[in-house]
């Protein structure tokens, strides 16, 4: 699976009690950003507040350890991604540049809507983890099953200092010693899909078969779960040494996640994979 490459910067360490900002210990850019402006550092404590009341009140391990590793990594995505406006070539109607402390702004006040967000009498976050683990149901439960994600700020092509936060990654569904992955990755405003089917034999991985999605030097995955007419299913059965390499399955961050940018509907193919010992091959063919 491809990580998603961020710059270096230094970062805050979150803990489970909520992320609060220190103005004495401001050390980058953007924490002295926040410190500097007052309309900033209340959207920011406001922020802190709302998660910190979020997360005192779910008592579930894996969701409680899901909206950390949610915070850590938005927080960590705006100390990277919400670049100054005044290092780049960009202007208003009127000319003016926009301020970076109303940039920030804008961002982390979408970010508190975001963690305040109801739903069905509840938080957001917490019903839509649940839902994802009882779409999930046992293949969620398997050692190699789970969510690793990436998240960063994309800013909009015709307005710069306009950002929308996506989060990219890999969700892995486990069923015995059969894991299937399906990993989301983001390059030049493009998205690229790859899924792999891994066996599990003697304790040592087995790379079954592979396809991606807006990949180029790796066959295009059948619109079906497989191509009836191939004899291997359409996918690629003859990895090389590399691709086995990098599609070891590994125990995932999270056996539940929200952001994820994959969903099973989005995945329908993983039922197939996960039932049949034989998948992707059609029955019957030669492999």
């Amino acid at each position: 699976m491809k990580l998603l490459a961020f710059a270096g910067a230094s970062l805050c360490i979150l803990a489970a009690q909520a992320y609060s900002m220190d103005c004495t210990r401001a050390s980058t850019q953007v924490e002295h950003q926040i410190c500097s402006s007052k309309t900033l550092l209340k959207a920011d404590q406001e922020m802190s507040t709302t998660y910190s009341k979020l997360l005192r009140s779910i008592s579930d391990p894996e969701i409680h350890a899901a909206l950390i590793e949610s915070q850590r990594r938005w927080i960590k995505a705006r100390e990277e991604g919400i670049n100054d406006p005044a290092s780049a070539d960009t202007a208003d109607d009127d000319g003016a540049k926009a301020s970076w402390a109303d940039v920030l702004t804008k961002v982390t006040q979408d970010r508190t809507n975001y963690l305040r967000k109801q739903t069905a009498g509840g938080s957001a976050f917490v019903n839509s983890a649940l839902n994802q683990r009882k779409a999930l149901g046992p293949s969620g439960k398997g050692p190699f099953a789970g969510y690793s994600t990436e998240c960063m700020f994309i800013p909009d092509r015709q307005d710069p200092n306009s950002y929308t936060y996506n989060c990219f990654g890999s969700m892995s569904r486990q069923q015995d010693d059969r894991v299937c992955t399906e990993t989301n990755d983001f390059a030049s405003y493009s998205a690229e899909t790859t899924r792999t089917v891994i066996d599990i034999s003697g304790g040592a991985q087995h790379l079954r078969a592979t396809c991606g999605i807006g990949y180029d030097g790796i066959k295009a995955c059948p619109d079906n779960a497989i191509d009836p007419k191939a004899t291997d299913g359409g996918w690629d059965m003859t990895a090389s040494a590399d691709q086995a390499k990098n599609s070891t399955a590994g125990a995932e961050k999270l056996k539940l996640d929200p952001e994820s940018s994959i969903s099973i509907e989005d995945a329908d193919w993983m039922n197939a994979c996960l039932k049949d010992k034989s998948f992707p091959a059609p029955s019957g063919s030669k492999q």
